[in-house]
């Protein structure tokens, strides 16, 4: 039974729930921001519309795997109604995460609504 029971712990230390197949995201054309460190475009999961942060440039030693691991693993287990729903990430090649799509962004609405910094904090 010990061994089922480190073999199962193994297994999701190995292949977390949140790991998420790229097979399983249709990207789409439309583009919802771009930065340095890559874009955010909307895509489609599992017949759902979110936003999908395609990083691009990472450096994939095992020690930056290993970060992207935990805090991808923190972001799953983080629920909050201010923050975005994490839906899951890509382990192969440059990583995708994949968030709840929502209508606006903190930046837009800063510039819109001209909000001040307690407005926001």
């Amino acid at each position: 039974q010990l061994y089922k029971d480190i073999h199962c712990l193994y297994s999701q230390i190995e292949n977390p729930q949140w790991v998420i197949d790229r097979d399983e995201i249709q990207m789409t054309q439309e583009v919802i921001s771009r930065e340095e460190w890559g874009e955010v475009k909307v895509g489609v999961f599992r017949g759902t519309r979110v936003a999908v942060k395609c990083v691009r440039g990472l450096v994939l030693s095992q020690y930056n795997l290993g970060f992207f691991s935990r805090e991808m693993d923190f972001a799953s287990r983080v629920c909050h109604p201010n923050l975005l729903l994490f839906i899951g990430a890509t382990k192969v090649g440059n990583p995708m995460i994949l968030t709840e799509l929502i209508p606006t962004s903190l930046r837009k609405e800063m510039s819109d609504k001209h909000l001040t910094q307690s407005q926001i904090l």
